[in-house]
């Protein structure tokens, strides 16, 4: 019996190592694939709130800075969002800016 124990012992490092690398390689490859996937938050208002007007685009673009700057929480944006796209699927544009305006103002955040 003693002359087995270094065998499983090998046996168990290498089946160790292999779960190892297999599980990072796995991790790996899921977070690329998620990142690709993952739009950004002015993908996300772009697209989800139908934005067309240069006007539009440029709301956006400042609540991406205000947002990334610390200034205005993502929580609050998302709320707006999901709000307005409730409200009217077809031009939730001007429900989400009117939202987030009163709910920037009552935090003190001038958009």
């Amino acid at each position: 019996m003693k002359s087995d124990t270094p065998h499983i012992k090998i046996l168990t490092l290498v089946t160790l190592l292999f779960a190892s690398i297999w599980t990072l390689q796995t991790s790996e490859i899921i977070s690329e694939a998620q990142a690709v996937k993952v739009p950004n938050l002015k993908q996300t208002l772009t697209a989800g709130l139908k934005a067309r007007k240069t006007k539009e685009h440029e709301f956006i673009a400042k609540v991406v800075v205000l947002v990334n700057n610390g200034k205005l929480p993502l929580k609050t944006v998302m709320t707006s969002f999901k709000w307005a796209r409730s409200k009217d699927d077809k031009i939730p544009f001007i429900y989400f800016e009117n939202a987030l305006r009163k709910q920037a103002k009552k935090i003190k955040v001038t958009i």
